[in-house]
């Protein structure tokens, strides 16, 4: 469903959503997963998780992702979306590139940690061996995403 406003949000907490799936912009193949304006919103203000589906996604029939990125966060929604990341890349034997940001230099190490041990709990519970690599930035959320799509081959 197309929803273009804030009806959105409204619609995700009513639905009571636990992942909202939103479609790339069409750019070149260096940025197959580019958001848009009312995205990037989407992503700031969604209610639950927010996946974004490489460009020909649906276009592609047989597409099985092999590298799964996740934007992790210290709390329980965040918890579960690398869960769920975790679980997608073990049945498509493809991997995990984790990214978290945060505003403050001098949190990032700690924040590296965090993400570094909810990364082995999230593996262990998948049943272990799977290639994870973590991505602790400065910045927003959003853009690392982006700019870390953008570097996978």
């Amino acid at each position: 469903m197309a929803v273009r406003s804030k009806a959105w949000e409204e619609l995700a907490r009513s639905e009571e959503a636990k992942l909202i799936v939103l479609g790339s912009r069409r750019l070149g193949p260096r940025t197959k997963a580019a958001l848009g304006a009312v995205s990037e919103n989407i992503m700031r203000a969604a209610p639950c998780a927010v996946a974004v589906a490489p460009r020909g996604y649906r276009s592609d029939g047989g597409f099985v992702p092999q590298r799964i990125g996740v934007g992790w966060i210290p709390n329980a929604e965040g918890e579960h979306a690398l869960g769920v990341s975790c679980k997608i890349a073990r049945s498509t034997g493809g991997s995990v590139e984790v990214v978290t940001t945060t505003s403050a230099i001098g949190t990032l190490q700690s924040l590296d940690d965090r993400a570094r041990r909810a990364v082995k709990d999230a593996v262990k519970a998948t049943g272990g061996k799977l290639e994870v690599a973590v991505r602790a930035r400065v910045g927003k959320a959003a853009e690392e995403l982006v700019t870390a799509r953008a570097t996978w081959t």
